[in-house]
């Protein structure tokens, strides 16, 4: 038989593939209401409403996010990129700083990290050999960054050494469909997802290199270099303080939602209570 006679045959038997990944390749994440004892995600802070988690938090409320399949394959996407970039890509070129698992013994090389040490003195390059096992595979393992006060954490995608760049800087890698929307500027959130990694690291200079995922070779890659800003940090705290303010009994953040009916309230869980509609 015929290769095409094969491929028509098992297109007439229904069996896909991509059928079954549409079908059941989808999840529903619970999104929790803050507590006092909570941590705020510095990935999510920028797109966070101090608002609304004030009301769901004092309110008790739960909320859903329903992820499709073709959404769940799209982070997928951007997942596997960012496993390039620091696994092979960036320690290729030996700027990338950071902690490494040994996969031949389980060793973490560059940490654990005590408490007050300054990243410049423990992030490492990439090994070339793991001195316990000789082993020569390793895997990148991202720094988990806290602030107590402000109760945020988060896992930057490494830190960066490069000449003509004095001290150390965040990475922050982004895929994205269409190059065009930051040609020229990086998007607001970006930049406030780096200042906030910045603050929490203690460094002056960080780099967003976004990867088109239409596109191919270097060409495929935009990159922009932001030094930190006090303001926006001052800014990212003060956001922060009324969120935890707020469910501690203090003053009820401002609204962000300009009407009842912008896009963005459409979807709140709160919006009757933020309006004043119960």
């Amino acid at each position: 038989m015929s290769i095409g006679g094969l491929v028509e045959i098992a297109a007439r038997s229904g069996a896909s593939l991509k059928k079954l990944l549409k079908d059941n390749y989808k999840v529903v994440e619970d999104i929790p209401f803050l507590m006092p004892d909570s941590w705020i995600r510095s990935s999510g802070f920028p797109s966070v409403c101090p608002r609304e988690e004030v009301l769901c938090a004092t309110g008790k409320v739960h909320r859903s996010w329903a992820i499709s399949a073709d959404l769940n394959l799209i982070f997928q996407h951007g997942h596997g990129l960012h496993h390039q970039l620091q696994n092979e890509i960036m320690p290729a070129i030996g700027v990338l700083r950071g902690k490494w698992v040994c996969m031949g013994c389980g060793v973490m090389h560059g940490g654990p990290v005590p408490e007050g040490v300054r990243v410049e003195e423990w992030a490492e390059a990439k090994p070339d050999e793991c001195p316990d096992c000789s082993s020569s595979e390793f895997t990148f393992h991202e720094a988990h960054l806290i602030n107590d006060e402000h109760r945020i954490s988060g896992h930057c995608d490494g830190f960066l050494v490069m000449d003509g760049v004095p001290g150390m800087g965040i990475l922050e890698g982004k895929s994205i469909k269409a190059g065009w929307q930051v040609q020229n500027v990086p998007k607001l959130d970006h930049v406030i997802q780096l200042q906030t990694y910045m603050w929490l690291a203690d460094l002056q200079w960080g780099i967003i290199l976004y990867w088109q995922k239409g596109e191919n070779g270097v060409n495929a890659l935009i990159e922009h270099f932001v030094e930190r800003d006090e303001d926006t940090i001052d800014n990212i705290k003060s956001t922060l303080r009324s969120i935890w303010d707020g469910i501690e009994g203090g003053p009820m953040p401002d609204r962000i939602c300009e009407t009842y009916e912008c896009k963005r309230a459409k979807g709140c869980v709160v919006k009757d209570a933020c309006f004043g509609k119960l």
